[in-house]
């Protein structure tokens, strides 16, 4: 697979420093400690976004880890209050969507306690590797697809289901973890219980009803998180985004239009099942979805000689 239009700029490249701009010098001079006499010693950035810095931290200066995530406190008025993928990660734990663990707050900031997964984000590794073999994109596809089976039956739609916010269990190519995930990124989902998110995630994952006003679109369907599956296995497999943009105006379009390509020589040995899930990943229901998935997984293991 070609390196595609990433150029082969690591995604890890990010901005290295904290949250709200104070300088530390070194990971260990950072302790965060919360109201109940626990303590957390920063040891390294995991991602710096926009509203928010992910740190690995160790607990209580045990062996342990974890990921901290901070960010400025959510206020209604009346005092701070959860954020609302704290909300969204509450009402949808599953073993395949991330979770959190502790939630507490600073005058500032709040301090939102999560599982810390070795294997970083399928971005990440997509960058790093080239393009995700198939065979793997397969079992990380699966682990998505239990994910958004169990966050749409409770009402919700994902709306941001792209390479970044999906995190791999193990960095260790021997661990038989290695290329399971779980769907984090929960921050924009929507639903009629949740107030309205204003910004979409990456736009080249973000599904065409979509694409032009996020906050005030009402009435979204699960058929929205397939598509930006689809949109996301395509990243998997061949190391660049679906659409490739001429201009930041004409990326909108290109989506609403549907206009991809699998360019030969490049796809020629990617599976007509991984193909037609890209296509037609906008119609698939999720029990074909899952069976298309499970059955390719297991007939490659057999012709391989592999268990599935």
């Amino acid at each position: 697979m070609p390196f595609g239009v990433f150029g082969g700029k690591s995604s890890k490249a990010l901005q290295k420093r904290p949250f709200g701009g104070k300088k530390v010098t070194s990971a260990s001079e950072q302790v965060i400690e919360n109201a109940g006499g626990v303590w957390f010693k920063v040891q390294g950035l995991v991602a710096n976004g926009q509203r928010a810095v992910v740190q690995r931290a160790s607990v209580n200066g045990s062996n342990a880890q974890i990921a901290i995530k901070t960010l400025p406190n959510e206020t209604d008025g009346k005092g701070t209050v959860l954020p609302r993928e704290v909300l969204v990660m509450r009402m949808c734990e599953h073993p395949s969507v991330l979770a959190v663990k502790q939630v507490f707050y600073d005058p500032r900031n709040t301090f939102i306690c999560m599982v810390l997964y070795e294997g970083g984000n399928v971005l990440d590794r997509t960058v790093e590797t080239g393009g995700i073999a198939e065979e793997d994109a397969v079992i990380v596809v699966e682990d998505v697809l239990s994910a958004l089976e169990h966050i749409h039956s409770r009402g919700i739609v994902h709306a941001a289901v792209e390479p970044s916010n999906i995190y791999l269990v193990s960095g260790d190519p021997l661990s038989p973890n290695f290329n399971h995930a779980v769907l984090g990124g929960l921050q924009r989902a929507k639903a009629q219980v949740l107030p309205a998110e204003s910004k979409p995630g990456d736009l080249y994952y973000v599904s065409p009803e979509l694409v032009d006003k996020f906050a005030r679109v009402t009435g979204i369907e699960p058929a929205a998180d397939m598509w930006s599956l689809g949109a996301t296995l395509y990243t998997m497999l061949s190391a660049s985004p679906p659409f490739i943009k001429k201009s930041n105006s004409a990326l909108p379009e290109l989506i609403k239009a549907g206009d991809f390509k699998f360019v030969s020589p490049f796809w020629d040995l990617t599976s007509r099942l991984a193909k037609d899930f890209i296509r037609f990943s906008r119609q698939l229901i999720m029990c074909v979805a899952k069976y298309i998935y499970t059955y390719q997984r297991r007939m490659r293991a057999s012709n391989s000689g592999v268990g599935a």
